[in-house]
């Protein structure tokens, strides 16, 4: 039996032709697409990963500075946290990132607590150290002692309760932020 090799020149052949192979290559470029845009969304979310990573980093740094110094916390100590707490929102749920910056604005609070104590300590000093060839009338009064006392003794109550509101909220937030944070 011999075999016909013959190429068809019939038009609708070379149509029916061309559409199986235009629907071939474009099931392929359909797959290259899917493949390429499910690579895409993980760069993406590693690239937000890091910046969360680094948001919890600094976290961490902040917390362990709040831990070490207690009522001695310095802006210096937190400072490297804020720029992150800035941009949290970017990446993180709305009620997580207004809880980050709950956070930061303890641990600031905490070093402007720490500062207007410093003011009542050296009121009090210099009350305290007046020497007593000053005239009467220029000299402070018991009353204005026991006032700056009083303010002395307000400032170190409200930051101690701040270092403890600030502690509280970022062993809260730390497991917030391990929670929402995690991979695998």
């Amino acid at each position: 039996m011999a075999v016909n090799w013959e190429i068809p020149t019939s038009p609708v052949f070379w149509t029916n032709s061309l559409a199986c192979f235009a629907l071939v290559v474009s099931v392929v470029a359909a797959a290259f697409s899917w493949k390429s845009a499910k690579e895409a969304k993980l760069a993406n979310k590693i690239s937000v990963h890091t910046l969360q990573k680094d948001l919890y980093r600094a976290f961490v740094v902040a917390r362990m500075h709040l831990e070490a110094k207690g009522m001695s916390t310095t802006q210096a100590g937190i400072y490297e946290f804020s720029s992150h707490v800035k941009t949290a929102r970017l990446y993180l749920p709305r009620r997580l990132a207004r809880q980050v910056a709950e956070f930061y604005e303890e641990c600031y609070g905490i070093q402007e607590l720490h500062s207007q104590m410093g003011f009542c300590r050296e009121e009090l000093s210099i009350i305290d150290s007046q020497p007593l060839g000053v005239p009467a009338g220029e000299r402070a009064t018991d009353q204005q002692r026991n006032e700056a006392k009083l303010r002395l003794e307000s400032a170190r109550k409200n930051l101690s309760e701040c270092v403890m509101r600030a502690n509280t909220l970022g062993g809260q937030l730390d497991e917030k932020l391990i929670e929402y944070l995690r991979i695998v």
